[in-house]
This record gives C-alpha cells, sequence and structure tokens, in this order.
C-alpha cells in the first residue's frame, strides 16, 4: 500500500527523548509498549509530537527524519500493523468497536505474554518500559511516579497500611489533611515532564474519592503520559466509558475474595463485592488491562484462591501479596492481628500465584544471591512518590521525606535533599543483620518496612525478617524430603486448619516517621 499520510491515533500514547535517541510507544487499546532506538526512535518522536488525529505526509516525515521515504514507508506499514498509527481517522463509534473486540479478546485469557520487543501491559514494569527507563538513567530524569491522590476512601479496609486508616467500624480514614489541588498537579506534572516523566500512577486511599481526579487524568492524557491507576471500582460504576476515553495502561482492583461475606467483611462495605464486579464486567468490555489485587490474611486466606478464576474470567493479570505491613504511620495492629501464623503461611507459600513462593524445582528453593554491595531497592532512582500534602519519598512504603512540592520544585528537591543522598549511597552491607543469616538469602528485602519501623533504613525490619525466616524454614523442609501438604492440596490443607480472626482491633501506633527526614 502506498500511503501517502499517516495518523496518530487516539489511543497511542509515549514519550521520546531526542537526547539519548530513544522513544517508547503505547498502544493502549491492545495493552502493548514498543521501545524504538536510533533511527526509529526518531520517525517514532515526530509521530508523537502530532495531535492525537493529526496527520504527516510520509515526505514531510522524510524530511524531518532524514530516513529515506521508501524506508518510512516501510515502516509505517510495521506500525500499523501494531496499531501505533492509522491510515485514516476513526470515528468515536468505529474506537469504540476496536475497544470492544479487545475486551472478547481478552476474556477468559490471563494477560503475562511476552513476544520481543512488544508485550502486554501487566502489574510489573514491561521491558519495552524498562529498555526506556535504562536509557534515561542518569541521575537527572525522573520517569515515573506514583500519586498517592488522597487517602480518603469509599472503602474502610481492615488491613490499610496508609496514614490515619480505620480500624474500628465506627471510624473513618482521616480527612482533615490539607490536600494537593488541581493546580498543584498540573505544576508538578509539568515540572516532572520536564525531567522525562512518561508514566504515572494514582492511587489512594481510592482515587476516585477525589474530585479533581477526572481532570487530573485528563491532563495526563493530554500530556501523553500513561497512567496506571489502583481503585477499589465502589465509585466508578457509572463512569467506565468516560474512563475508557482517556486509554488507562492498567487498571488495578481491589478483591480480596470471590467469597462475598469474606470480601465485604474487609472491605466494611455491604454489597462492595458485588458493586466491585460489575466495574470489572464494564471495564473489562473495553479490554482496558486490569490487574486484581489481593491481600492474603486471616480473614480471607480460606478463600483467597477465589480470586484465581475470577481473574482468569476477565482476563485480568493476579496479584497476590502476603506479606502485611506496619501502617506508614507506625500503627503495628495489622501485623499483630491480622498477619498469618507461620505453620499457616507456609502452606500459602507453596502456591505457585504468589510472588514469594518457596518451591523445589526453583534454583535453591526460592533463595537468591544478594549484592551487599549493591542499592537495596530502586527507589528513588527514576521513581518516586508524592503523597497528598506533596511530600516527595522514595515510595508508598517508605515514607522518608525528601521535600515538600509546595515549598520546593521537583529538581530542586533532586539537587540538594541530603536524606535522598544518604538514601542513594546506601547499600545492602550498611543495614545491621542484613545478609549475615542463612534466611537472609530468602528476604524480599523492603526498606520501607525498615524505616516505618526504626525510622532509619539502617536497621533490620521485624516484617521483612519474620518473612524471610518462614520461607527458609519451608525451604528447609522441602529439601528434607517434608511435604507440609500430607499430600493434600493448598484448598484442602487450608480448610483443614482453624483460624482465630478477630471481628475488630484498635489502632497500636508507636512512633510515627512518616514524612520526617531520617538522620
Amino acid at each position: 500500500m502506498n500511503v501517502q499520510q499517516i495518523y496518530r491515533p487516539l489511543w497511542v500514547s509515549g514519550r521520546y527523548s531526542p537526547e539519548k535517541s530513544v522513544a517508547i510507544a503505547y498502544n493502549l487499546i491492545r495493552g502493548e509498549s514498543f521501545f524504538f532506538k536510533s533511527h526509529s526512535a526518531h520517525v517514532i518522536g515526530s509521530i508523537l509530537a502530532l495531535k492525537r488525529n493529526e496527520c504527516i505526509d510520509i515526505e514531510k516525515l522524510a524530511l524531518e527524519t532524514g530516513i529515506h521515504v521508501s524506508s518510512i514507508h516501510e515502516f509505517a506499514e510495521t506500525l500499523h500493523e501494531v496499531g501505533l498509527i492509522s491510515f485514516s481517522v476513526l470515528s468515536e463509534e468505529e474506537v469504540r468497536i476496536l475497544q470492544v473486540k479487545q475486551g472478547e479478546y481478552v476474556k477468559g485469557q490471563t494477560r503475562w505474554t511476552q513476544q520481543g520487543e512488544k508485550e502486554t501491559l501487566v502489574y510489573e514494569t514491561t521491558s519495552a518500559e524498562q529498555a526506556y527507563s535504562e536509557a534515561l538513567n542518569d541521575g537527572k530524569h525522573v520517569t515515573s511516579v506514583m500519586f498517592e491522590l488522597t487517602y480518603n476512601c469509599s472503602a474502610k479496609c481492615i488491613h490499610c497500611f496508609n496514614d490515619g486508616a480505620a480500624r474500628e467500624s465506627d471510624e473513618t480514614s482521616k480527612r482533615n489533611r490539607k490536600e494537593l489541588t488541581l493546580n498543584d498537579y498540573k505544576r508538578i506534572i509539568d515540572e516532572l515532564y520536564s525531567l522525562g516523566l512518561y508514566r504515572v500512577c494514582l492511587t489512594g486511599g481510592d482515587p476516585f474519592s477525589k474530585p479533581e481526579v477526572w481532570e487530573i487524568l485528563d491532563y495526563l492524557y493530554n500530556k501523553n503520559i500513561v497512567f496506571d491507576i489502583y481503585t477499589n471500582g465502589l465509585s466508578i460504576t457509572h463512569s467506565v466509558d468516560r474512563l475508557r476515553s482517556l486509554y488507562p495502561r492498567l487498571v488495578g482492583i481491589s478483591i480480596y475474595s470471590a467469597d462475598e461475606m469474606v470480601h465485604d467483611k474487609i472491605t466494611r462495605v455491604n454489597g462492595s463485592l458485588k458493586r466491585t464486579l460489575q466495574t470489572v464486567k464494564d471495564i473489562g468490555r473495553y479490554g482496558i488491562p486490569m490487574a486484581f489485587k489481593c491481600v492474603i490474611f486471616k480473614t480471607n486466606v480460606k478463600s483467597y484462591q477465589t480470586v484465581e478464576s475470577l481473574a482468569k474470567e476477565h482476563g485480568a493479570v493476579l496479584q497476590y501479596e502476603v506479606n502485611l505491613s506496619n501502617g506508614v504511620d507506625g500503627d503495628t495492629s495489622v501485623v499483630n492481628n491480622l498477619r498469618l501464623p507461620p505453620e499457616v503461611l507456609e502452606i500459602v507459600l507453596l502456591d505457585k500465584n504468589i510472588s514469594m513462593y518457596v518451591g523445589k524445582e526453583l534454583p535453591n528453593y526460592g533463595a537468591r544471591d544478594r549484592d551487599m554491595e549493591a542499592s537495596p531497592c530502586l527507589a528513588a532512582s527514576g521513581t518516586f512518590n508524592i503523597t497528598p500534602e506533596g511530600n516527595l519519598t522514595p515510595c508508598c512504603a517508605f515514607p522518608a521525606s525528601l521535600g515538600n512540592l509546595n515549598e520546593k520544585t521537583v529538581e530542586e528537591i533532586l539537587n540538594t535533599s541530603q536524606t535522598l543522598k544518604r538514601w542513594q549511597s546506601l547499600k545492602v552491607k550498611d543495614i545491621d543483620e542484613c545478609g549475615k543469616h542463612d534466611k537472609c538469602a530468602f528476604c524480599f528485602l523492603c526498606i520501607g518496612n525498615a524505616y516505618v519501623e526504626h525510622g532509619t533504613p539502617y536497621k533490620a525490619s521485624s516484617v521483612n525478617c519474620f518473612m524471610a525466616e518462614v520461607r527458609y524454614n519451608l525451604a528447609c523442609k522441602l529439601k528434607n524430603g517434608q511435604d507440609p501438604l500430607n499430600g493434600s492440596s493448598i484448598h484442602d490443607k487450608l480448610g483443614q486448619i482453624v483460624i482465630n480472626t478477630p471481628v475488630s482491633f484498635k489502632k497500636e501506633v508507636g512512633e510515627n516517621y512518616r514524612e520526617k527526614h531520617w538522620e
């Protein structure tokens, strides 16, 4: 096909770095990401510079990039095949039909596939995103950010780790904080964009509990910044069509059990599972990538596996989390009251869907060699978190303040924060007790847990150590030929145990290190 003009579709976003000669582009209908470098990146940069539904002549594109017209034609055919360009403007109804077809395609499928430099988006960073971020990883760029828009929420989940989370049924999340305004977010997004931002995750609380959320999403879409959004799905039952028109990269939805009584007991909102699943159905209709986020603890341990069938039914990524954390305000009541005892946790850790899975077929049963000279994690290395009040922190689980964005620009904080400099110089070997025990090879090191507990990342976290010890002991049993399941399935074994689950419990807040500068 000898096409003379190409169009940038509504569903295509991405970033181009002329300085590094790299680009990333997203087909947000199919949920695919692509990495480009050198000459192909320059072409993508010219396409991304177009307004959505705007066209460019092939000859003009050749002049802009210095690439021969015949090569542009050939490349355009490839880009059209993967949906990054179109050869005509599609009507709103035609776009909707494409989205519905995608919804029909992904229903009943999982999204854990990868095909070269093209892949289906999942909860974690894709290899295309990783390649683009690594190309910009020079200490001068910010590539991704999490916005904790608000801690207000339409649910009152008993395990929530946010500041001011409700613990007893008659409480509500803390609502007396001064949150960033819409104009604040526009200013901060502009600052971050100038530093290379291409991806944002919006969370809370529930982001849709913040009235300005839609204006923020509009602003991100118009800036070509792709976004994930984590929600309980309760507040957007009638707004999915609006969300569809903004082409989210991923919608993460909290589902704790397919058993309505269990799920609603956790959210403490009657009918919450039915409402959430209606939102899931509406989102799935348009093929929007979804992740089902399920934390496992005493309340839902006997029925958590039912979430897997829901994920398969709706073509969602299944994301289990088994390591409960203390509240970022120092509240230890969740871990003290809801964490699985070791003998039960061992059973769950035999589930291959668990990221901390321990198994015979894994190298060293899941143990990992740790580089003691390396940084403990990638937080604050091109990626950051921003609290509702505007504090820049390494991540949502590591709430040490690097500075407030109502007082300084992002760039000023990055250049002057002593806390950031200390963090970026920290190595695993600097953390007390880390790497000194056999169990340390089974540790999923979370520095946030250490900071929340001690006010410093230099001390080992009891939460991390507990999980490491359980995983280590389980590996030892498997090595010795012991079977914690005694021939039963995980489901059957969990059904045999008795777990005392507290109906309610009070906060147990000790020292609160949130948003302080650690020494």
